[in-house]
């Protein structure tokens, strides 16, 4: 099997993380309309990886909880 790589590494400190939700939303939305409901289903699952480690790196340290 290949190497793995995030498949939004690309969008990394290139575009703000409100234009990846609108294209990912987007193109679940597409996927869903196309009656590709696991596939969609996929595309938000990423998302939501992605939204949750931004709000990770961009929480300020002070605010974060401590485990």
């Amino acid at each position: 099997m290949g190497k793995q790589t995030n498949r939004f590494s690309q969008h990394r400190h290139t575009v703000s993380i409100h234009s990846v939700i609108r294209e990912k939303t987007d193109l679940a939305k597409t996927y869903a309309e196309d009656g590709a409901f696991h596939t969609a289903a996929r595309v938000l699952e990423d998302l939501a990886t992605v939204v949750s480690r931004h709000a990770v790196a961009t929480t300020p340290r002070d605010l974060r909880q401590e485990a």
